[in-house]
Order: structure tokens, then C-alpha cells, then sequence
């Protein structure tokens, strides 16, 4: 039987509860999806994490791209969903190097590895960009929130974080790719074309419009072919998986 349409729905219901009893630091295990079971922070994140429904499309890539044994790169980890699913299907010969320049974000990933008793990750907290060096980095404006960026400008930065170049780092070369940088996808990629060239990995690679031409020219002349994930194809926006050709 269905509920009244004036009656909020169960999943609602069960939403508002978490939001407004649960401690903010609570872990509990994950409700569904790949890695229902695994403990999270509730209030780390966007409440589907918790719920294994975040960004399904982009675990299903993960799924269907990554490999046990393979090494992973989860640039702009954030506080880790995608890269506990990754660390997950690499498995225990494989290796996860996650990417992530906001302090809070990188203790709240910490902690989801160690209360998972995960061992094939390596956090690397830094902003991957085309240069090492430093960059002001614009935090959530409560610093609760999870999600924040490269600043345009020193002015409207709040915290100064590190900037690593993947090219001549030395870390272990990727198969798969998976990058969430908020608007800084060109600079990021200009210091990885080497890795690009040589070890071909596969990219799922959220676009922003501002620099959707540009990322689109440097992928094609890396020789990838990029296809819509999820997102407004006319607005230049969202998910793109990108494959090299000729693999």
C-alpha cells in the first residue's frame, strides 16, 4: 500500500531522523550498494554515500573499468566514497593513491580507511595541478561541509594548500582515473600528460563549462574519445568517461 502523497515518504522520513539525532562524528555501516557494510561517517558527506547511492554512475565506471591487481588514482578524493569502491576492486595486490588538499577532508578519509582496516591506500594531501607549489584553496564557509576549490584569487581563498604535479612524482602508474577538481580539470591534466601518453589509463572526469573546450582539445590530443556519463551535454557539464583509443 502506498503512503497518503501528504505523507513524507519513509526514506524522508528516515533522512531527517539521521540530520537531526545523529551525532555528527557517528559512524555506522553503509545501508546498500557496493559497499553496504563498510562503516561511514553519517554527517561526513551527501547523506546517499551513507545509503551507497552516491554517484552510481561513477561507481559503476569504477566497476566496470578497474581490475584487481591494477593501481588506481582518485583525484579529489574528498572524504573517500569512490575511493573505498576502488580499494575494494583493486583488492590486495592492487594500490589506491587518493588526492586530497582539504584538510578536514583528508581526516575524515583517513578515518574511513582506518576503521575499515584498509591497507592498499595512500593519501597524498595535496591539490594535483600542473605545477608543485602552493595555491589558496576556497573551504565551505562553515568548514562542515565537505566540497570546496582552487581559489580564482588569493582574496577569496581560506587556507593554503599544496600543488603536485602527477608527471615525474614517481607514484605507480594508473590504469584508472577518477577526478573531481572542481573546475581545475586543465591544470590538472596539463601535469599529467606524460602519464597520459605512456601508461593510458581510463578517466571518469567531472567537466566544468568554463573549461570544457580546452579539457575536450588536450583529451583528444592525448587520444582519448570521451562519452557523457551523466550531466547536460549542451551545458558542457558534468561526468565524462574517457577512454584511450587504440587500447
Amino acid at each position: 500500500m502506498q503512503e497518503p502523497k501528504n505523507q513524507p515518504s519513509l526514506k524522508r522520513r528516515f533522512k531527517s531522523f539521521v540530520r537531526s539525532c545523529v551525532p555528527a562524528n557517528m559512524a555506522l555501516p553503509i545501508v546498500g550498494g557496493s559497499l553496504k557494510g563498510m562503516k561511514w561517517v553519517i554527517k561526513s558527506s551527501d547523506f546517499s554515500c551513507f545509503m551507497g547511492r552516491y554517484e552510481v554512475h561513477v561507481q559503476d565506471a569504477i566497476r566496470a573499468h578497474v581490475r584487481s591487481g591494477e593501481t588506481a588514482y582518485d583525484i579529489g578524493a574528498n572524504v573517500g566514497f569512490h575511493t573505498l569502491l576502488c580499494a575494494k576492486v583493486v583488492g590486495a595486490g592492487g594500490r589506491v593513491m587518493a588526492f586530497e588538499p582539504f584538510p578536514r577532508n583528508v581526516g575524515i578519509l583517513k578515518r574511513h580507511l582506518r576503521m575499515n582496516a584498509i591497507d592498499n591506500v595512500t593519501v597524498v594531501e595535496a591539490a594535483i595541478s600542473e605545477s608543485n607549489g602552493q595555491v589558496w584553496f576556497s573551504a565551505p564557509a562553515d568548514l562542515h561541509g565537505s566540497m570546496g576549490h582552487i581559489a580564482e584569487h588569493e582574496s577569496s581563498g581560506t587556507i593554503c594548500v599544496n600543488t603536485l604535479a602527477l608527471d615525474g612524482s614517481g607514484f605507480p602508474a594508473p590504469s584508472f582515473i577518477k577526478m573531481d577538481v572542481e573546475g581545475h580539470e586543465l591544470l590538472a591534466l596539463q601535469g599529467m600528460r606524460n602519464i597520459l601518453l605512456t601508461s593510458r589509463p581510463v578517466l571518469v572526469i567531472e567537466r566544468s563549462p568554463a573549461s570544457f573546450g580546452e579539457v575536450e582539445k588536450f583529451l583528444a590530443q592525448a587520444g582519448y574519445q570521451s562519452n557523457l556519463l551523466l550531466g547536460d551535454a549542451s551545458s558542457r557539464s558534468g561526468d565524462w568517461l574517457s577512454l584511450p583509443l587504440g587500447k
